[in-house]
C-alpha cells in the first residue's frame, strides 16, 4: 500500500522527469538495502542527476524565477 501510494505521489509531482525516477528507484531500494547502503544508493542517483541537463535547466529556471522546462536529459 505505502509503496504503490509513494510512487503515485512521485508521479504526480511537478518535478523533472528524471529526479522522479531517482526518487522512486530510492524509494523502492530503501525497502530492501540496509540504511548505509540505501543512503548510498541514494548518494550515488544524486550525483548522476547533477550531471544531467535537467539539473541545469532547474538551476537556470530558478535564477530566473520561471518555470523548467524539463527534457528528462
Amino acid at each position: 500500500m505505502f509503496r504503490h501510494r509513494a510512487t503515485e505521489v512521485l508521479l504526480t509531482a511537478k518535478n523533472g522527469p528524471l529526479a522522479v525516477l531517482a526518487a522512486r528507484q530510492a524509494l523502492l531500494a530503501s525497502f530492501e538495502l540496509p540504511m548505509k547502503q540505501g543512503l548510498a544508493k541514494e548518494a550515488e542517483l544524486q550525483r548522476n542527476l547533477l550531471l544531467t541537463d535537467d539539473a541545469t535547466e532547474g538551476i537556470a529556471a530558478f535564477a530566473a524565477r520561471r518555470e523548467p522546462q524539463y527534457k528528462g536529459a
